[in-house]
């Protein structure tokens, strides 16, 4: 089973746009997961923090164990205006983990993989 690692916005200004942002990422997470991937899912974390008090250093070391061992990185779309989504970007680019900006490119690249 490949691992995907979705990449995207969290932050924002408002309470508003950070559940936008959750909810854009999840539906990719999701749709990655019903692809038969196994998929990586930042905003889980969201949960992790509120509900039981995982520290933030502890979530982005949880993410930054799977960027590296995950096969390919999926963008959500906006991921550009994301520092920790760019820097997840830069890192996979640097030991050679495929980087996707859309589904179809991801699918054509997975084809040869499954």
């Amino acid at each position: 089973m490949l691992r995907i690692y979705v990449a995207g916005p969290y932050s924002a200004d408002t309470v508003l746009e950070v559940c936008k942002n959750i909810r854009r990422g999840r539906e990719l997470v999701q749709q990655i997961e019903e692809a038969g991937f196994a998929p990586y899912d930042p905003w889980a974390d969201f949960d992790r923090r509120v509900q039981y008090g995982a520290s933030l250093e502890s979530c982005y070391a949880t993410a930054r164990a799977w960027l590296e061992v995950a096969d390919a990185v999926a963008l959500v779309d906006g991921w550009e205006s994301s520092v920790g989504a760019c820097a997840e970007v830069e890192r996979a680019r640097e030991v050679g983990i495929p980087v996707f900006e859309n589904w179809g490119a991801l699918m054509l690249w997975a084809e040869g993989k499954i």
